[in-house]
């Protein structure tokens, strides 16, 4: 069983996808970072399709050298602001490690996964 919000709720959809042991997942407020609009939703940059364009053609560049693994906060790349209404509970979320205050490094998501579409159809969505 997986659990999973908003980006990792469909991160865990996809793992779940790809993974005959898991039997199911617990998650809402799926983000297909895949779908351009869900992108310029998210994105903090006013042209998301140029960003993902370049992404697209950046990471896997990057993936393969040392700077790879910089780690880069997620507030940094994602309208974090927009979490919550109330400017206090956005205050506690952003010291968060392990939520809005987080950091990946540039190979994250995978180079493959700009370019590959997510599920197999093996599990039913209730």
């Amino acid at each position: 069983m997986l659990y999973g919000l908003s980006a990792g709720g469909m991160l865990c959809y996809q793992v779940a996808c790809l993974e005959p042991a898991v039997k199911g997942v617990v998650g809402m407020c799926f983000l297909d970072l895949l779908d351009i609009r869900v992108n310029a939703l998210i994105s903090r940059f006013p042209i998301p399709a140029l960003v993902e364009r370049l992404n697209a053609f950046a990471v896997p560049l990057l993936a393969r050298t040392p700077l790879r693994a910089i780690k880069l906060p997620m507030a940094l790349v994602s309208k974090m602001s927009a979490l919550v209404n109330s400017p206090e509970a956005l205050t506690v979320l952003l010291a968060d490690r392990k939520s809005a205050g987080s950091r990946v490094p540039i190979e994250f998501p995978p180079a493959n996964h700009l370019s590959s579409r997510h599920g197999t159809g093996r599990l039913q969505v209730l």
